[in-house]
């Protein structure tokens, strides 16, 4: 988004607002999907996980962050698991 928004000389204290409008847009269609899908997608709501000070830059987390993340993701692989 960054390259956009200086593009397009959006001042940078909209930049956090925008990011903000569009991340929960997505959460909302995600969500959407997840309840119309019969079980068959799963969202994760990484956004719970995550504050303002776990980014390296606007696309990395930190180890730490990251390892949070991760271990969401490996929890519900292992919930939906099927079991033999």
């Amino acid at each position: 988004m960054y390259p956009g928004l200086k593009e397009l000389k959006i001042p940078e204290e909209h930049w956090r607002p925008i990011a903000v409008l569009l991340i929960d847009s997505l959460k909302g269609a995600l969500k959407s999907l997840q309840g119309q899908s019969g079980g068959l997608f799963h969202l994760i709501d990484t956004t719970r996980m995550i504050d303002d000070d776990d980014w390296i830059d606007e696309i990395h987390l930190i180890p730490e962050a990251f390892e949070r993340v991760a271990t969401a993701f490996y929890d519900k692989m292992n919930e939906l698991k099927p079991s033999h």
